[in-house]
């Protein structure tokens, strides 16, 4: 069917204007005033988080975990909180740095490898690769925008 009249609105998250439907043909879909891929829906910060949490997994398996005290070098991207704990995320120009906190009463200190100014965690870290520095940092884009 062809659209009669469209009807302009304002998209409820950006605030972007938006074409939300028409008068004859309204699409339920379309009533809600928001774009369907806007940069502020909140799905996209609960996806990003998901990958994050997922980045971080993977890291922790495959990754080492170098003994002593170590503090990682490089340009912190990614401080977020993810049920109750810290994670951060370092990437350096070797090596990029998944660190998650161990600083809570009842942790076992001992088994923190990494400390700083403002860390005391557990720590994992792989061989620095583009591919992932970018969706890391993509993922701070969009958690921390």
């Amino acid at each position: 069917m062809s659209i009669i009249a469209k009807y302009e609105s304002t998209c409820t998250r950006c605030g972007e204007p938006i074409i939300i439907g028409d008068k004859i043909n309204w699409n339920a879909s379309e009533s809600s005033a928001s774009h369907v891929k806007c940069p502020k829906d909140p799905l996209k910060k609960k996806r990003a988080g998901e990958r994050f949490v997922s980045i971080g997994d993977s890291i922790s398996k495959t990754g080492e975990m170098p003994p002593g005290k170590n503090t990682p070098e490089g340009e912190r991207v990614l401080f977020v909180r993810v049920n109750t704990r810290y994670h951060w995320c370092y990437i350096g120009t070797d090596w990029i740095w998944y660190i998650i906190d161990n600083n809570r009463d009842g942790d076992d200190w001992g088994r923190s490898n990494v400390l700083g100014k403002e860390i005391q965690g557990i720590g994992w870290k792989v061989p620095y690769n583009e591919k992932l520095a970018q969706e890391i940092r993509d993922i701070a884009n969009i958690l921390n925008a």
